[in-house]
């Protein structure tokens, strides 16, 4: 019995060891039309992420990122979309990436990782992600469209920024943070739905800046309206603002210009400088 249990503890520390020492080794795997990289980021639990292509694809392709890889002889799980994974490197890889389907073994999608993919207009993100970085989304100003799934609690700065093909988005009520400028300057952004039970309390600077916003209803969860956060939306006609909101940022609603009414809660404390500057059209507001 001793003996037994001797080689079970062996095979253990043998196996560990095998583990430990596939920490941050790569694989490359060639799927025709491109190729990807992969490296090792924990061997306990195992996980990888994509790090980028290899090559420069001359024509079209399309992406679907494996549940799991093996890198040395062992299986691991693919729960990361690497920082700048998909970035383009070339002009020629910038407009050939044309979908991504996601695994639902996923869970963050990096900072940057699609950052300026221009011909991408398809993407599946699954149930599973938690996390979508900064600038991750930035300048895909091909994307038709997309859904943030209900897992998702954290959307980093300029997340979706520049996406100017979309039209509308729906935030789920797991978001619990959306950084500065998430959806600034997407121009025919028409449409924000914000589910029933909303968590977010802040819209931050610049969030929905330079967009075709034309109403809005901010959840009951918010407590602050940041600094620019609808600046330059002039088809905005109409915003309801609840009670639960404490402070209004500086030029937060500045060159609104369909802005015609306003009405403040008396929950507000605060409003910035400028906040309503160049409102040309609005005809009354009650404080």
């Amino acid at each position: 019995m001793r003996k037994f249990l001797l080689i079970i503890a062996f095979l253990i520390s043998v196996e560990g060891f095998v583990n430990a020492q596939n920490f941050g080794s790569t694989v490359t795997i060639d799927y025709g039309t491109h190729s990807l990289k992969f490296t090792v980021t924990n061997v306990d639990p195992a996980e990888c992420e994509v790090i980028c292509p290899t090559n420069k694809p001359s024509v079209d392709f399309n992406v679907v990122i494996p549940e799991k890889v093996v890198i040395e002889g062992a299986e691991f799980p693919v729960t990361r979309i690497g920082d700048n994974a998909f970035e383009p490197y070339t002009s020629t890889y910038n407009s050939r990436l044309k979908s991504v389907s996601i695994p639902n073994t996923v869970t963050t999608i990096g900072n940057y990782a699609f950052h300026n993919c221009r011909g991408l207009v398809g993407i599946t993100i699954p149930n599973s992600v938690t996390t979508i970085g900064s600038y991750a989304f930035y300048s895909c100003r091909g994307l038709l469209g997309i859904t943030i799934p209900n897992s998702v609690t954290s959307i980093g700065n300029y997340a979706f920024s520049d996406l100017t093909s979309i039209l509308g988005i729906t935030i789920p009520n797991s978001v619990e943070t959306m950084g500065d400028r998430a959806f600034y300057f997407c121009s025919k952004l028409s449409v924000v739905t914000f589910e029933e039970g909303c968590k977010l309390t802040a819209l931050n600077s610049y969030i929905f800046s330079s967009t075709a916003l034309t109403s809005i209803d901010i959840p009951n969860s918010v407590t602050s309206i940041g600094s620019y956060a609808f600046q330059y939306c002039s088809s905005l006609a109409s915003i309801n603002i609840p009670n639960s909101v404490t402070s209004i940022g500086s030029y937060a609603f500045q060159y609104c210009s369909s802005l015609a009414s306003i009405n403040i809660p008396n929950s507000v404390t605060s409003i910035g400088s400028y906040a309503f500057q160049y409102c040309s059209s609005l005809a009354s507001i009650n404080i």
